[in-house]
């Protein structure tokens, strides 16, 4: 199978979406356990400990995206899991107003499922969580 020159763009917009994604989430639970965990006096434990529960949410609720619903149980057609009308999520629509997003306009309904970017996102966010530990000597 050949990919042409616009399908491999469409799926480099897709994978930048996917990454795009899973950065600013993980970015943005850092940004909310950290003032946390510098008032509460546990440094950057508290940032790996807040990684980790964000990490068990995102991936939680991704399950929960994916799970098929009642109606699709009965039927033999792909379930479509954007749920949300061609139109991105409110996290989304931040992301697409900040550079190198803003600059590859991706059509709302080429995205990655939010499922998939959720599953991302917690994966990403598992992974930092053990480098703090496991490299960074980051131990409770």
């Amino acid at each position: 199978m050949t990919t042409t020159p616009r399908s491999a763009g469409r799926w480099g917009r897709r994978l930048l979406d996917l990454v795009g994604y899973a950065v600013g989430s993980t970015a943005a639970a850092v940004l909310l356990t950290a003032p946390v965990s510098l008032a509460a006096g546990r440094g950057m434990v508290g940032v790996k400990i807040g990684l980790f529960i964000s990490g068990v949410v995102c991936v939680g609720y991704a399950t929960v995206l994916w799970w098929p619903s009642r109606s699709e149980a009965g039927t033999d057609t792909a379930p479509n899991h954007a749920g949300r009308g061609g139109r991105p999520t409110g996290f989304e629509a931040v992301l697409d107003r900040v550079p190198p997003w803003k600059w590859y306009g991706l059509d709302p309904r080429d995205r990655v499922d939010p499922g998939t970017k959720l599953y991302a996102a917690g994966t990403l966010m598992f992974v930092i969580s053990f480098l703090l530990e496991a490299a960074f000597g980051v131990r409770a």
